[in-house]
C-alpha cells in the first residue's frame, strides 16, 4: 500500500490541536468548575457548544485519510490493503487508549480496595450520581470493559462508559471498518459528486432538528454524526482541486471563517445556529488545507512551532484530559476533602482563572509526557512489526 505523507496539510494539525483543547474545557466546565459554568453560559455560549469541536476531528480524519491512502485504495480494495491500513490504524489509535483505560481500571480498582465511592463535584451531586461503589459508577462500569476493550463502547447500552472522551475512537474505528469502501465509492464519478455532501448535510440537518442539538455519542445517531464528518472531509480531499476552496488563499478569508465560527458558538443552539457552525467547521477544514502561502500573519498566529506541537499532542490531551478529571477530583476529594469544598464555594474569576490554567498546564504536561514516552513509541514498534511480517510473507512468497 502506497501511502502519502499528510506533512504537506497546512494548518490541519494546528486545528486538531485547538479543538482537543477546547473539548477539554467543555467536559471540565461539568466536573472542575461547574460553579462557573452558568455564569460564562450567561456571557457566551461558546464552551456549552464545544462538544462541536470533536465533528471538526471526523471531518478533518476523513480529509487526510484519502489524502494519506488514497493511492493504496485506488485500484480496489483487497485484503492486504485492507488488513494493512486497519494494522497502521490499530498502531495509532489503540495503544494510547489502552493505557488511559488500564489507568481508570487501576484507580477504580484501588478504590475497590479502600471502598471510595463515585464523586465528581456539585453538579453530578445535583443530579443524583454520586456515592456509586467502585465498578458500578455511571462511567466506570464494569459491564462495560469488553465493549472498551473491543472499542464497541459507543455501541453498548447506557451513558458513555471508562474514558468519556473515547466514544469518537470507537465511531471512527467502525468508520475504519469501512473506509476502503467510502474510498473506493468515493473515486468514482458519482461518489465525487455533490450528492455526497446534500445527503450528509440532510442527515445533520435531521438530527439537529430533533432535539436543537447534535451531542450524539452512541449507537445509530452517533455512528452516522461520524460518517457524515468523514465523509465530508473524505469528499472535499477528492475534490479539492476542482472546488472553489483553492480561491479562499490568505489570512483575510481564514479570518472571516474563525470569526463567524466564534460567533457562531457563542449563541445557544438551534438548528439553524447549528447548521451554520457545522458548515463552518467543514470550510475551516478544506479551506485550512488548501493554503499555499503559510506566512501570513494569521497563519503565523494559527500555524508555529507551539501551535503545531499542540497538535501533535492533541490525541494524547483528548484522551488524557478525562482521566485526569475523573480520577483527579476523586483523589483530591479523597485527600483534601475540605479543600474541594472550599474551591466548588469560590465565586472569584481570578481564582477561577488560576485554576483552570493550572488544570490545562497539568494536562498539556501530561499529554507531552504521553506522547514522546507512551504514543510515539508504541506506535513505532507495532509499525516495525508489521513491517517486519510484511517482508516476510513476501520473501515466503
Amino acid at each position: 500500500m502506497n501511502i502519502q505523507k499528510p506533512t504537506s496539510l497546512p494548518l490541519l494539525t494546528s486545528l486538531r490541536g485547538f479543538a482537543a483543547l477546547f473539548v477539554t474545557l467543555y467536559h471540565a466546565r461539568l466536573i472542575l468548575f461547574p460553579q462557573y459554568k452558568q455564569p460564562i453560559a450567561d456571557i457566551t455560549q461558546f464552551l456549552e457548544n464545544s462538544y462541536l469541536w470533536v465533528d471538526l476531528f471526523f471531518i478533518l480524519s476523513g480529509y487526510v485519510m484519502i489524502h494519506v491512502y488514497q493511492q493504496g485504495f485506488s485500484k480496489g480494495v483487497t485484503f492486504e490493503n485492507w488488513w494493512r491500513f486497519m494494522s497502521l490504524r490499530f498502531s495509532r489509535v489503540y495503544p494510547l487508549f489502552f493505557v488511559t483505560f488500564l489507568a481508570l481500571i487501576g484507580w477504580e480498582s484501588y478504590k475497590a480496595t479502600h471502598q471510595i465511592t463515585f464523586y465528581a463535584g456539585p453538579l453530578f451531586e445535583s443530579w443524583g450520581m454520586i456515592g456509586n461503589a467502585p465498578f458500578e459508577g455511571p462511567f466506570n462500569r464494569g459491564n462495560a470493559i469488553m465493549a472498551n476493550l473491543l472499542m464497541m463502547q459507543s455501541m453498548d447500552g447506557g451513558m458513555l462508559s471508562w474514558n468519556i472522551s473515547s466514544w469518537s475512537l470507537s465511531i471512527e474505528w467502525l468508520i475504519y471498518l469501512f473506509f476502503p469502501l467510502f474510498a473506493v465509492m468515493l473515486f468514482k464519478p458519482a461518489g465525487r459528486s455533490w450528492l455526497t455532501p446534500i445527503l450528509c448535510l440532510i442527515l445533520i440537518f435531521a438530527m439537529a432538528s430533533q432535539a436543537a442539538s447534535l451531542d450524539y455519542t452512541k449507537h445509530a445517531y452517533g455512528f452516522l454524526r461520524g460518517c457524515c464528518g468523514f465523509l465530508l472531509g473524505a469528499w472535499m480531499c477528492c475534490k479539492r482541486e476542482q472546488l472553489p476552496l483553492n480561491k479562499l488563499q490568505g489570512s483575510a478569508w481564514l479570518l472571516v471563517i474563525v470569526v463567524c465560527l466564534i460567533g457562531a458558538m457563542h449563541f445557544k443552539a438551534s438548528t439553524a445556529n447549528l447548521m451554520l457552525t457545522y458548515l463552518l467547521l467543514v470550510l475551516i477544514v478544506g479551506v485550512g488545507a488548501v493554503q499555499k502561502n503559510t506566512q501570513t500573519w494569521l497563519m503565523r498566529i494559527i500555524d508555529n512551532r507551539v501551535t503545531q506541537y499542540l497538535g501533535d499532542i492533541s490525541y494524547s490531551l483528548y484522551l488524557w484530559h478525562a482521566v485526569i478529571l475523573l480520577a483527579g477530583v476523586e483523589f483530591i476529594h479523597l485527600v483534601y476533602p475540605e479543600q474541594l469544598s472550599s474551591w466548588y464555594q469560590q465565586q472569584s474569576w481570578s481564582m477561577a482563572g488560576y485554576v483552570i490554567l493550572g488544570f490545562i498546564a497539568l494536562c498539556l504536561l501530561v499529554s507531552s509526557a504521553s506522547y514522546h514516552f507512551i504514543e510515539r513509541p508504541a506506535q513505532k514498534i507495532i509499525r516495525q512489526r508489521i513491517n517486519t511480517r510484511r517482508a516476510l510473507s513476501r520473501s515466503a512468497a
